[in-house]
């Protein structure tokens, strides 16, 4: 009988967490398309969608510390699920979101997550 190979249970953990952190963290330059369906459907200006984009990129920025050293305080094997539901959680928030309140909430925990959860692990 032969014994699991985990080489691709790392290999297939670690796409599933580059899909998270580029849904959250580098889709700057994929940003300008749902921008457009964004500000006619909830009546935002480019200027408030942007503030609050550029807002959560900047929080998600200055968390990345805190969430290393929880990182070294309780592990890769507990924060990077809690970073997954965390994120998922944003983005579920982000496609409901009615005001401009609710889209930089969205942003913010995916932002938050994205970078300084899912790519610093």
């Amino acid at each position: 009988m032969l014994a699991m190979f985990y080489g691709w249970a790392v290999v297939a953990v670690c796409t599933i967490a580059k899909c998270f952190q580029s849904l959250g963290a580098s889709s700057v330059f994929a940003f300008s398309v749902p921008a457009m369906l964004l500000d006619t459907r909830l009546g935002l200006t480019r200027s408030e969608l942007s503030g609050a984009y550029s807002a959560g990129g900047l929080v998600g920025a200055f968390a990345s510390p805190f969430l290393g050293v929880a990182a070294d305080r309780w592990g890769s094997r507990i924060c990077l699920p809690v970073a997954f539901v965390a994120t998922a959680l944003s983005l579920l928030l982000l496609s409901t979101a009615t005001s401009v309140t609710v889209l930089f909430m969205g942003f913010l925990g995916a932002r938050v997550f994205a970078i300084g959860g899912v790519s610093l692990w």
